[in-house]
């Protein structure tokens, strides 16, 4: 059964075009585009730390004192445990420690959806969204006790 409903454009006066600074942007809130971005961009340059640091173990070029020699090391009876410390990184990566450089890869992995989380709470908060900021607000402090290890 064929619909025969035309449909007539709406007219469109002179006086009822936007000015481009009035449009909105493709894509939501200014905002919203800086944390696509943040995301795009901390996770490329996560991905290039660990692929250093995995580039410079393999190459065996650092030093790996206390590190796996071998893969049977890392994957044979569970592993060890490796304490990590933001220091210890630190300490880790002046010595030229590949490892460290990987965890640091981590660090900046697990960062960076935390840093979304800030920028969604402050976005939240422009808009004068209570309801939003404090669930926000809420999972921030979550996200910051797991890394900091309360609860483990």
């Amino acid at each position: 059964m064929a619909n025969n409903v035309t449909t007539k454009p709406l007219p469109v006066s002179p006086d009822s075009t936007v000015a481009p600074s009035e449009a909105p942007m493709p894509g939501g809130h200014p905002m919203e585009i800086y944390i696509s971005y943040v995301l795009r961009i901390g996770v490329l340059i996560a991905a290039a730390i660990i692929f250093v640091g995995s580039a410079l173990y393999v190459a065996g070029i650092g030093s790996n004192d206390g590190n796996p020699k071998k893969l049977d090391d890392v994957l044979g009876g569970g592993g060890h445990s490796i304490p990590v410390s933001p220091s210890s990184i630190f300490h880790g990566i002046t010595s030229g420690n590949p490892i460290a450089i990987i965890q640091l890869g981590v660090l900046a992995l697990i960062l960076t959806p935390m840093t979304r989380v800030a920028m969604t709470a402050a976005l939240f908060i422009a808009q004068r969204d209570k309801i939003f900021v404090a669930i926000t607000s809420v999972v921030f402090i979550v996200l910051v006790l797991g890394l900091i290890g309360v609860g483990s």
